[in-house]
């Protein structure tokens, strides 16, 4: 009985919580989403810090996830990677922008975002990504999409 009673309040709260918007869950208010599968990539909890200009270091737990992507064995190989998949980056539900993950050893040239490097597993002195406006160059991120970053991460304490 006490049970069933426990069970009917989970049931109500969750519903409650639901229909007035709320989120139980923090994780998905900061996500980059693989556009072709709907897949996380990476969300806020993955992050350690924010860097205004568009550099993402992650924590253990993102690493973990951005090397869980990274399927080739030995030497680095473009169909292994995340490496000219498309990605949105949504903040709360609402998209941000679109873009490619792209790599430094590319030669190509992609207009548009981008983030960088999909080639290469991190650990824990190599653990960040960039997020760019275009590739090649330094491509600073549009007043826009930096002004959105920077106002989330910050809102964290984790814009550095």
């Amino acid at each position: 009985m006490l049970k069933a009673k426990l069970s009917t309040a989970a049931i109500s709260i969750l519903l409650i919580a639901q229909l007035t918007g709320c989120s139980l869950l923090k994780d998905g208010n900061f996500a980059i989403i693989l556009a072709d599968t709907g897949e996380i990539v990476l969300t806020e909890n993955d992050v350690a810090a924010y860097h205004t200009g568009g550099t993402l270091d992650l924590n253990d737990k993102g690493i973990e996830k951005w090397n869980s992507f990274l399927t080739y064995q030995g030497i680095p190989k473009l169909n292994g990677t995340l490496y000219n998949r498309e990605f949105t980056i949504s903040i709360q539900g609402k998209e941000l922008c679109q873009g490619k993950f792209w790599s430094n050893v590319s030669s190509a040239n992609v207009n548009g975002i981008v983030i960088l490097d999909s080639l290469l597993k991190m650990d824990n002195k190599n653990h960040s990504i960039q997020i760019q406006s275009t590739y090649p160059g330094t491509g600073l991120l549009a007043d826009s999409i930096n002004s959105e970053l920077d106002q989330f991460f910050g809102n964290r304490h984790l814009l550095k």
